[in-house]
């Protein structure tokens, strides 16, 4: 089955287990958004959705509407933000599905609260991440939503974010190696043997083309949903930046278990 059990009477099992250990929201959490984000007035207890690599995110139920509270990045500013809603807006104008950002009262698309860097999008009834290996029209679907964004053709001023230009020290090297190898990780060998490689690799001189385009940059399957009559709608935006014409048709989609942004 789709969701990795082997039948209904597994899966029932499974919902009930979680549900009766289901994480529950920090005492106030739920209102310092709302408040953050004027959504109103809390009429139901917050209620966990996901945990992903950023963080546990919460659906918050108001007066005014349903909304999901998810944690992002600290180097996922404002500005940041703003660079990928721009382009979600222009995807969105082109015919990608995606859901709507909240701002601040104050116009802020990222809030800080409890030491933490939120955003808000407008509730979206989807269904869960893919499971991997996924359907070909599923792929078909990604395709054509890759193509789109590639077909906007934005140009960008900014440089390549540092995530992708950004070169590993020999020290930082072997201290991967090292906790690979403490993790009795399978591939750590692997590593060792590649290590000198990557090491010349590293030498080459970086050249980075004038031309450059806003590309999303991590359209991966963790970041897509399935929306009504098997809709693609693409929920992350926010790693959106500056990519060549050419990186920018590679789509991320066989490289996801590496959750390095691109495409």
């Amino acid at each position: 089955m789709a969701y990795g059990v082997r039948d209904w009477t597994a899966l029932k099992v499974e919902v009930e287990r979680r549900v009766a250990g289901a994480p529950v929201a920090p005492e106030g959490l739920a209102e310092e958004l709302a408040q953050a984000f004027g959504l109103g007035k809390l009429t139901e207890p917050a209620r966990p959705v996901v945990f992903t690599a950023m963080g546990r995110c919460w659906g918050i139920t108001t007066d005014r509407g349903r909304w999901l509270a998810v944690t992002v990045y600290d180097w996922i500013t404002n500005e940041q933000a703003e660079l990928g809603a721009r382009l979600r807006e222009a995807a969105t104008a082109a015919g990608v599905a995606a859901p709507i950002a909240v701002r601040s009262p104050e116009g802020q698309l990222v809030s800080h609260v409890r030491g933490e860097s939120w955003r808000v999008h407008e509730w979206l009834d989807v269904g869960p991440s893919p499971v991997l290996p996924v359907s070909a029209a599923l792929a078909r679907r990604v395709g054509a939503a890759l193509g789109t964004l590639h077909g906007l053709a934005r140009p960008s001023g900014e440089p390549i974010h540092g995530y992708l230009t950004a070169r590993r020290s020999d020290a930082e090297w072997e201290q991967l190696l090292g906790r690979a190898r403490s993790a009795h990780k399978p591939w750590a060998e692997r590593l060792d043997t590649l290590l000198p490689m990557f090491r010349e690799l590293g030498a080459l001189e970086l050249r980075v083309p004038d031309e450059l385009m806003v590309c999303h940059r991590n359209l991966v399957p963790t970041h897509v949903r399935q929306g009504r009559d098997g809709q693609l709608v693409v929920m992350e935006w926010d790693f959106a930046d500056s990519l060549t014409p050419e990186s920018g048709r590679s789509c991320t989609w066989s490289r996801s278990r590496s959750r390095s942004p691109g495409g």
